[in-house]
């Protein structure tokens, strides 16, 4: 893996991209999940490098981009990221994408801001969820358990062990379990390491997804998107996902029961499997 490439932000800090591998003739960016960064997807790209030159990105106050501050209020901040990194990669637009969660919507945002910059989307339950003037914000449990994560750990092993015994992590494949903590933490003055996506800057990622409105955009969005959802689950991204395909112009919907909203770190070389043929075929 080549050092990263970074790329000036408008705020006058740099936006982190890495080359995950492939040889591939055409580059395909992968667009990471809240909480998580570009390089959790190294054993997913395994699969994929045959067929693209693979690149990832890390978010705003994910992995090695750092966050203009504490928290944030919308996404906008990741679409313009991820529109950055867009032009990077293809300068002439036409760019291939994954997105994961917060990845994906990111991408469709970015495609807001600029019909040209990709060419299509594989999406795995990308969050746009529909308006809902009854939700709580404040209290989303998703939040506030992010609120309540253990921010620093006596070793990277020490936190891929923790990590291993319980839920949600703990059914991760093991090689993308010690990707996501050993590329995701900092290493402090006391030998301790510590979570790069801080417990209130991920809480706040959260939140924030319920203000974005990108659902009310999605009929303007003819980007070709592949929507793949796993098993239906009440308060999951997964059952909105069909709604999310249904009001997209150009949008397919790709169930896999088998499958939960982490599938790319549990199930890496099947979930790539599905993503590179959705890639390579001509036709939704």
């Amino acid at each position: 893996m080549s050092n990263p490439v970074l790329l000036p932000r408008s705020d006058g800090s740099s936006l982190v991209l890495h080359h995950l591998g492939g040889s591939g003739d055409r580059p395909l960016l992968i667009s990471h999940a809240t909480g998580f960064h570009g390089r959790c997807y190294l054993e997913f790209a395994e699969h994929l490098s045959p067929t693209w030159t693979v690149w990832a990105l890390d978010y705003s106050g994910h992995g090695e981009t750092t966050a203009s501050g504490p928290d944030v209020n919308t996404w906008e901040c990741f679409g313009e990221d991820a529109l950055i990194a867009a032009r990077h990669l293809a300068p002439n637009g036409g760019l291939h994408a994954f997105g994961h969660s917060m990845g994906g919507a990111a991408v469709m945002m970015a495609h807001l801001h600029d019909s040209n910059a990709f060419a299509q989307l594989v999406a795995f339950e990308p969050i746009a969820p529909p308006p809902n003037d009854q939700f709580d914000v404040a209290n989303l449990p998703i939040a506030v358990g992010a609120e309540r994560r253990r921010p620093v750990f006596d070793s990277a092993d020490a936190a891929i062990e923790n990590y291993a015994s319980k839920p949600p992590l703990g059914v991760f494949a093991r090689q993308s379990l010690s990707d996501y903590v050993n590329y995701g933490v900092r290493q402090q003055d006391d030998g301790t390491v510590a979570l790069s996506c801080t417990p209130t800057f991920e809480a706040s990622v959260f939140r924030a997804a319920h203000r974005n409105h990108l659902w009310e955009s999605l009929p303007e969005i003819d980007l070709r998107v592949d929507i793949i959802a796993g098993v239906i689950e009440e308060h999951q991204p997964s059952n909105f996902a069909k709604g999310v395909a249904d009001r997209l112009p150009n949008g397919s919907y790709h169930l896999n029961s088998n499958w939960n909203h982490f599938g790319p770190f549990v199930v890496p070389a099947e979930v790539a499997q599905l993503v590179d043929r959705l890639l390579n075929s001509s036709v939704i």
